[in-house]
């Protein structure tokens, strides 16, 4: 292996170890991510935006934009301890994938537990800005998911090229 490879390797190893940790999926669910990227627009990366937008779930994708949660990791904690539901059915599962048209929320019983009520007595959803492609009901704490996100809509500097060409090899 000659240094140029090594240092493109490094350098998509360094991109796609970066995808992990800020969108928090294990590792072995991270090439399914890469395999849809390139089966579903060929452009080696341009889906990608999107499935790292929406395949981590509501966990770590939805809750926090919608101010359910203050990071991924709490957002991951209310899901696994089944306070979240979609379209009315309670979910535990973190990497559940939310689709346009479903409705997140929170359980009935779970609004009674003090960190709901703090969320909804302290008025803080109401002044959250929510993106584009998610609405916001703060009175029902709840949300839905109005179109896929853009490009746009994720973290600017992820470099899907890189990732793709990591778990392609």
């Amino acid at each position: 292996m000659n240094s140029r490879t090594s240092a493109t390797r490094s350098a998509s190893a360094g991109a796609a170890r970066s995808m992990r940790i800020r969108s928090g999926p294990a590792k072995r669910m991270s090439p399914s991510f890469c395999t849809s990227a390139i089966n579903d627009d060929g452009s080696n990366g341009g889906f990608l935006a999107n499935e790292m937008v929406l395949r981590s779930g509501p966990a770590s994708t939805l809750m926090t934009p919608l101010g359910f949660a203050t990071s991924r990791q709490q957002a991951r904690q209310l899901v696994t301890h089944g306070h979240i539901t979609v379209n009315g059915r309670k979910t535990n599962i973190p990497s559940f994938t939310v689709k346009p048209g479903e409705k997140i929320s929170v359980r009935p019983e779970s609004r009674r537990r003090p960190y709901f009520k703090n969320l909804f007595d302290s008025g803080e959803l109401n002044r959250r800005n929510v993106p584009d492609w998610l609405r916001l009901s703060a009175a029902d704490l709840a949300g839905e998911v109005v179109t896929m996100p853009r490009r746009e809509d994720g973290e600017p500097e992820i470099n899907e090229q890189l990732i793709v060409e990591y778990y392609s090899r």
